[in-house]
């Protein structure tokens, strides 16, 4: 039997994929009756204490990549979907990438999603497969990873990372030809974050590789980060414990966003110097020609509308350069 086409979104984090999943859900049913099953973190992510037991005996024998519960559970649902006579599946989880922790730790992106999607591979093999990877400009991604975990546990002042962050060791460019080389057999879609909030419907479409979504429903962002007010009264919560969510939960419903300024740690350089590395690295990817990285200007698109053009970009091996 045929294996479906598989459309792999992968996040990242901090980038709509929260929003992107339950639009994804809400239209479950419908994209069933078509011949689309969709699965999400619920359906991928172990129990706490399975994924414990799992990371624990992956440290001690010094393996990297994903838990073998998780990639057990990706090719369950390809199983399933194969089972079904399903046409296509899509699988979305932001972990399958990497941890926040990792990248607040290691001060860059994504260190280990090659080890990660390359544990991936076997499963995926066989059949068409398209990984969607969504991007974020640099300034506001490290800031908001930062805050969004400060609102479970405690950290260290934002200065502590900084130094780490501004190096710029690994950039988008350096994540998408790291999936490209650990999955060989996939296209990779590179969608804009600041084209998701804008465009939903249409990033919608392009992660599914459906036109025939219906209308979009009213959208609203579901895990919006810390305000800088919130922020300020996190750290002073430093000396609970961890899983004193109460009280954390009680600082967010204090300090609102919408009622106050977004966490912002950056000095006006520092935002400019990493705002030009983004626009940098966009106009990289709508440059460089490869047939297997899509790069989706979805900022060009009307609302509720898909355009079937999009322009091929490279960030990987064998890469070709418009003239």
């Amino acid at each position: 039997m045929q294996k479906p086409d598989l459309r792999l979104h992968i996040g990242l984090h901090k980038t709509g994929s929260t929003r992107m999943q339950r639009d994804l859900m809400r239209r479950k049913k419908h994209l069933t009756t078509r011949g689309v099953e969709i699965f999400g973190p619920k359906n991928l992510r172990l129990s706490q204490w399975r994924y414990f037991w799992e990371t624990s005996l992956a440290l001690v024998l010094r393996k990297k990549g994903l838990a073998k519960g998780v990639v057990h559970n990706v090719a369950l649902a390809v199983e399933i979907a194969q089972s079904n006579a399903c046409r296509a599946v899509v699988i979305s989880d932001e972990e399958l990438a990497g941890s926040i922790n990792k990248i607040l730790k290691s001060g860059v992106l994504y260190p280990d999603i090659a080890a990660r999607m390359r544990c991936l591979d076997p499963v995926l093999r066989g059949g068409h497969v398209v990984v969607v990877i969504t991007v974020r400009n640099y300034a506001d991604i490290f800031a908001s990873l930062y805050a969004h975990r400060l609102k479970t546990r405690p950290l260290a002042d934002f200065d502590t990372y900084k130094k780490a962050f501004l190096l710029m060791k690994r950039r988008w460019g350096d994540v998408v030809a790291d999936v490209t080389k650990a999955i060989p057999g996939a296209k990779i879609l590179v969608i804009r974050f600041e084209d998701v909030i804008k465009n939903p419907h249409s990033a919608l479409c392009h992660t599914v590789g459906d036109t025939r979504l219906g209308k979009s429903e009213k959208h609203h962002i579901i895990l919006q980060s810390p305000s800088a007010a919130a922020v300020a009264a996190l750290h002073g919560l430093r000396g609970l414990k961890r899983r004193d969510k109460k009280a954390r939960k009680q600082v967010m419903e204090a300090f609102p966003r919408n009622k106050h300024p977004a966490f912002d740690p950056w000095s006006i350089e520092e935002r400019q110097f990493l705002d030009q590395l983004y626009r940098d690295d966009m106009a990289n990817f709508a440059l460089i020609n490869t047939a297997r990285v899509i790069y989706s200007d979805l900022s060009r698109m009307p609302k509720r509308a898909l355009v079937k053009t999009t322009t091929p970009i490279g960030g990987a091996a064998n890469v070709t350069q418009k003239s």
